[in-house]
């Protein structure tokens, strides 16, 4: 028989003890994956907002050098001068300088776009003060438009599409012109602009011509 003494020896002092200290290790390996979960989400988020970030500074890099290009495409269009090659005639005398696109040739095409009267006369649609190329000046500037933007937005793997309405006391605004890159398409989608360019039109209205540029 087995003393009381020996028993006693042989018997755990705490069986609890075992439990806890399991149970310790289990929570505290569960706080380190925790804890190893929660860094990796923040390397992930952290990752992602970088990519964001550099995403939406490159798309605001290519808008910024678009609609800058446009601007100073539509400026340098509407200020060039036409040569003397071109054979342009003006009805009235004394001017001495020669036309500019935007100016001269652009608001010709607006004044005699359509029927136009000047008191008790009734001038004819398909007037125009300046005969370049012995064409109407819509169709000189519209091909001339054409050609200068072929050779520098085209040039440069651009789309683009030109627009000029005239403006006048009649509404809705008349659709004087639409010049559009070799592809036909023009920018029907995403596309940044040149702003209104706006042109007085003598005792008629106002032409607005615009510039868009695509990818």
């Amino acid at each position: 028989m087995t003393p009381p003494s020996a028993l006693s020896k042989t018997a755990p002092k705490n069986p609890s003890l075992k439990i806890s200290s399991s149970k310790t290790i289990s929570t505290k390996g569960q706080m380190e994956i925790m804890g190893l979960v929660i860094i990796v989400i923040l390397i992930t988020l952290g990752l992602l907002f970088a990519a964001l970030f550099a995403f939406n500074k490159e798309t605001q890099k290519k808008v910024f050098t678009r609609k800058g290009l446009a601007s100073s495409t539509m400026s340098a269009m509407l200020k060039s001068t036409v040569s003397p090659e071109e054979g342009c005639v003006e009805t009235y005398i004394g001017r001495g300088n020669l036309p500019q696109l935007g100016e001269d040739i652009l608001e010709d095409c607006a004044l005699y776009f359509d029927e136009y009267k000047v008191g008790e006369t009734t001038i004819p649609k398909g007037y125009s003060q300046f005969h370049c190329q012995g064409v109407h000046s819509c169709e000189f500037f519209k091909n001339k438009a054409d050609e200068l933007l072929q050779q520098s937005l085209g040039a440069w793997g651009k789309h683009y599409e030109l627009r000029s309405d005239f403006i006048d006391e009649f509404p809705p605004p008349k659709e004087l012109l639409v010049v559009r890159d070799a592809s036909g398409i023009g920018c029907s989608g995403e596309r940044d602009a040149s702003g209104v360019y706006p042109i007085k039109v003598k005792f008629a209205g106002l032409v607005e011509s615009q510039l868009y540029v695509c990818d």
